[in-house]
């Protein structure tokens, strides 16, 4: 069973522990689905892991992956099939994938930021080569700076091109003194160091380390914040809603010059000459100067047109001349903005839909709030059996309890069963309502550290139940493993008698 012929099930659920609802997210099983991996296939595996798991009559209230068409498809996706089981299972497009999905286009907004990440996952491959890579450890020895690696972007790896920038960012004195090192002729490597070297000592590049490292690392922050079992739908849909916020503000003309008072002091700190001082350019010295190209201009067809996307040209200012190395005002209109642009047009695009009023509602929903939570009323009260009206008479008196606003534990403390049996169960459905597939996709990185290749014919079901085992390890710290051999040993006499 490899990764892509195995399909993981994962049940969420809250409980009632000590008069407490608590949300818990538990692994079930690996099924194998590599006799079909279509539509049809996969739901067929999904239905026959509830059974195996006694599952199977349980109401379905939502469904989570990541955006395959083949996961995601309106027309007959498996979230569309299995809705024909479960006319409740709302589909969740998983939160931290759209957020990935929204950063995948922040980073192709424009070729500078294309270029920047080009010489980044270059420069990993020059620098994971032994001899470069000795070199490197040895010139951040030489600086006092604390060894690190340069990490290679990654689609998939979500944490991944933060960290890579940071890596960038923070050894940028060490990557430049070794590819100078490196250019010198003769040199193996003196081709590609040269021409890093050249990308690495550029304004734009350096204005890239700057802006994509600060908006990056916002969005690492709320990638780990959506990849949490503990993560609540409201608070997933109130993380990106202030992650636009964010965004939003960072297009302030301050914060513009904060960022470039910050590109300018970098240039200083690294011995890059800074444009603008003293009339020196940060420039390329000898034959890797780059060769200046023809100026492009929009067809005069388009005079009287509002042009909104690109024309194939290179970034230009306003008058169709290229950006000089001293342009701030070109960078923020070419640069900055169009990344800020993106990311917020992103966000309102992809962030929106029934999953999205869902998380508003259980928002409202914890704060005991009648006017918000229409949306799970209309879809779960007679899936629940919830009346309406009782459920806002409980409202109120929960609300009237709280002596501040309500809070997530005043309602874990106060809402009871058998008092408030309406909000109970409307409590349960805000926590049980998920935010994504991170978590049960964890269960791969499990799978290969049970299936290796020393255990390469073990059996379906002893890989499945060894899984579980090892990935709700919490729960099994508390068997006792003389009761296990008890139970083993009470089963049958294996001792054989010899004479």
């Amino acid at each position: 069973m490899r990764p892509g012929l195995a399909k993981r099930n994962n049940y969420q659920y809250v409980s009632d522990m000590q008069s407490r609802l608590t949300s818990r997210s538990v692994f079930l099983c690996f099924i194998d689905c590599s006799a079909s991996r279509n539509a049809a296939g996969i739901v067929e595996a999904i239905n026959k892991g509830l059974e195996m798991c006694g599952l199977k009559h349980i109401p379905v209230v939502a469904q989570s992956y990541d955006g395959a068409s083949v996961m995601s498809g309106h027309v007959s996706g498996v979230q569309q099939r299995i809705k024909e089981t479960h006319p409740y299972a709302v589909y969740v497009h998983c939160m931290a994938h759209k957020l990935n999905l929204v950063l995948m286009e922040c980073c192709a907004v424009n070729r500078s930021v294309k270029t920047f990440l080009n010489v980044i996952d270059k420069l990993y491959s020059v620098f994971a080569e032994p001899s470069n890579h000795h070199r490197f450890i040895e010139m951040q020895k030489s600086l006092n700076l604390k060894q690190t690696e340069i990490i290679q972007p990654s689609e998939t790896r979500w944490a991944y091109k933060w960290r890579s920038v940071n890596s960038v960012k923070t050894h940028y004195s060490a990557i430049i003194g070794c590819l100078r090192e490196m250019s010198d002729e003769g040199d193996k490597w003196s081709v590609e160091a040269s021409g890093l070297y050249a990308h690495m000592t550029r304004m734009s590049f350096i204005t890239c380390v700057i802006v994509l490292e600060d908006i990056l690392r916002v969005i690492h922050v709320t990638h780990k914040a959506l990849q949490s079992s503990s993560c609540t739908l409201s608070e997933a849909a109130a993380l990106t809603d202030n992650l636009k916020a964010h965004f939003k503000s960072q297009r302030q003309a301050d914060t513009w010059s904060n960022m470039w008072g910050s590109v300018k002091q970098f240039c200083r700190d690294n011995n890059v000459p800074v444009p603008g001082d003293a009339d020196v350019e940060c420039q390329t010295p000898g034959p890797l100067a780059p060769k200046r190209k023809r100026v492009t201009k929009p067809p005069t067809s388009l005079d009287s047109f509002l042009v909104t996307t690109t024309l194939g040209q290179r970034e230009t200012d306003e008058s169709g001349a290229q950006m000089s190395q001293s342009d701030t005002a070109g960078y923020q209109q070419h640069l900055y903005l169009p990344v800020l642009d993106t990311l917020i047009n992103e966000l309102d695009r992809r962030f929106t839909g029934e999953s999205i009023e869902l998380a508003r509602a259980c928002g409202a929903v914890f704060k005991c709030q009648k006017k918000g939570i229409e949306p799970l009323v209309q879809r779960y009260a007679q899936l629940l059996k919830i009346h309406p009206l009782l459920l806002g008479a409980e409202m109120d008196l929960v609300k009237a309890s709280a002596v501040a606003p309500v809070a997530l534990e005043h309602l874990r403390k106060t809402v009871k069963k058998e008092s408030y049996p309406n909000l109970y169960k409307m409590l349960q459905l805000a926590l049980t309502l998920p935010i994504g597939s991170a978590t049960s996709e964890r269960s791969f990185s499990a799978m290969r550290r049970i299936r290796n290749w020393l255990r390469s014919t073990m059996g379906g079901t002893r890989f499945s139940s060894l899984a579980v085992l090892h990935i709700e390890d919490d729960i099994t710290a508390q068997l006792s493993p003389e009761g296990i051999v008890d139970v083993y040993a009470e089963r049958k006499k294996r001792r054989l008698l010899l004479n």
